[in-house]
């Protein structure tokens, strides 16, 4: 069965951070929205604007949603008015699209990307993002894992047989697990990319014997949908 999922993300991350950290509040600002429409979710917290000085505006035709999985924060130097035709602005919280902690930043460090408060994926720099699945896709990767490979945890021989193929997701294979995201680039021009699955590892001794374990330590070990850009602008 064909899973698909959609993040809608900024490249420009608002506040100072740790790498491997949530994904901080989403800011909006320096918008003057008058027609067209305009959607905007996203899972972690949003602030509109995050400074008065930066302001944002919707008014005339403009047709605008702000949703967020947790928080909307609307602040000094919002303004949503003076509608005129099909013009409307709605902002709410929607419970299902996840934990902000489910997307992390692993890539660049934070610690040395930050100016004006502001982290900058520089051109043709790595942008990495890590995603942890909901559980109910993690227990069906799990469950694929354990009936088609030998060696897994638990179990010496495989069982391709005992496969629940409608319900039972193949990471590695596109027309049974497909996360995709949408990146919106400062033109606004929006670009579609899809996501990898992969977990960590370390090696389990020294030597020529030694063979790759899974790394449960790891703090990017629940992230294992994982997407990789780097921005030609």
């Amino acid at each position: 069965m064909l899973r698909s999922a959609s993040l809608w993300l900024t490249l420009v991350l608002v506040n100072a951070l740790s790498a491997q950290t949530p994904w901080p509040p989403l800011c909006m600002q320096n918008v003057e929205w008058t027609e067209d429409e305009h959607h905007t979710t996203s899972t972690q917290p949003i602030e509109a604007p995050c400074t008065p000085s930066a302001p944002f505006s919707i008014s005339g035709s403009a047709s605008a949603d702000v949703v967020s999985g947790t928080e909307v924060h609307l602040q000094d130097g919002f303004h949503a008015g003076d509608f005129s035709g099909e013009g409307q602005f709605h902002t709410y919280i929607n419970d299902a699209l996840g934990d902000p902690a489910d997307l992390v930043l692993i890539a660049p460090d934070p610690g040395t990307h930050i100016v004006d408060n502001v982290v900058h994926v520089e051109k043709w720099e790595k942008l990495e993002v890590g995603l942890r699945l909901p559980q109910e896709y993690r227990d069906a990767i799990d469950r694929f894992f354990e009936n088609y490979y030998p060696f897994s945890p638990g179990n010496n021989t495989s069982n391709p047989g005992n496969l629940d193929r409608p319900h039972d997701l193949n990471p590695y294979s596109d027309d049974s697990l497909l996360v995709t995201m949408v990146l919106k680039d400062p033109t606004g021009a929006e670009r579609l990319k899809w996501g990898f699955y992969m977990k960590e590892a370390k090696w389990d001794t020294i030597g020529s014997e030694a063979k790759p374990l899974e790394d449960t330590n790891s703090l990017l070990h629940p992230y294992n949908m994982r997407y990789r850009v780097s921005p030609d602008m």
